[in-house]
């Protein structure tokens, strides 16, 4: 008999123990989750690190160049400098440049008919190659200097004391304020007027 209580206690025993099993995987039908994920997290790639620290996100995380991060967004540019190997140098026109333009010029930049104005505003400000003040000013000291920026403006350099000025084809000048941010494609300056447009 004494047998008998045993046999029903240790089957009592393995059922619970059973019914406990199918909870937890009836809880968790894949597994430890926690587990899996620690294994296949292996935190951010090259590839999302480079664009973190991308010239663009450097455009966008300066309080100076919001406006025309803005505009790079609107003429789907930012890519290119999100994510391309480069290097590129964009000279962004501060806050105060770009609202010294034409009042309604600026509303009607964002309209979808003004779009190649707008695209070709923003490329005027790119120049392909990493140009930083250092750089142009020991280029400034053998001669003179053109850059070509991504619509083909020719822009030249120089510059007055410790100040690099940079002039566009039609003679309007911008002097490089906040300079040499860099990122991981190329380098950011901002300038104190707007380039490029009539």
């Amino acid at each position: 008999m004494k047998s008998i209580y045993t046999l029903l206690t240790i089957f009592t025993f393995l059922a619970v123990l059973g019914s406990c099993k199918d909870d937890k995987q009836q809880d968790n039908p894949e597994g430890d989750q926690s587990t899996t994920e620690k294994v296949s997290s292996k935190g951010p790639t090259e590839e999302s690190k480079a664009r973190s620290n991308s010239v663009m996100a450097r455009v966008m995380s300066t309080s100076d160049s919001k406006t025309f991060a803005s505009y790079i967004v609107t003429s789907e540019l930012s890519g290119k400098l999100l994510s391309e190997k480069g290097p590129f140098t964009v000279l962004a026109p501060s806050e105060a440049a770009i609202k010294s333009m034409d009042e309604e010029f600026l509303k009607s930049l964002p309209r979808s008919e003004n779009k190649p104005r707008l695209i070709r505003l923003v490329q005027d400000h790119i120049i392909e190659g990493d140009h930083n003040t250092v750089s142009l000013m020991q280029s400034l000291k053998l001669g003179p200097v053109t850059l070509t920026t991504l619509s083909g403006e020719q822009l030249k350099v120089s510059s007055n004391e410790n100040d690099i000025l940079i002039t566009d084809s039609k003679g309007k000048v911008a002097k490089i304020g906040k300079s040499d941010i860099q990122g991981t494609n190329g380098v950011l300056h901002i300038v104190d007027n707007v380039l490029g447009m009539d």
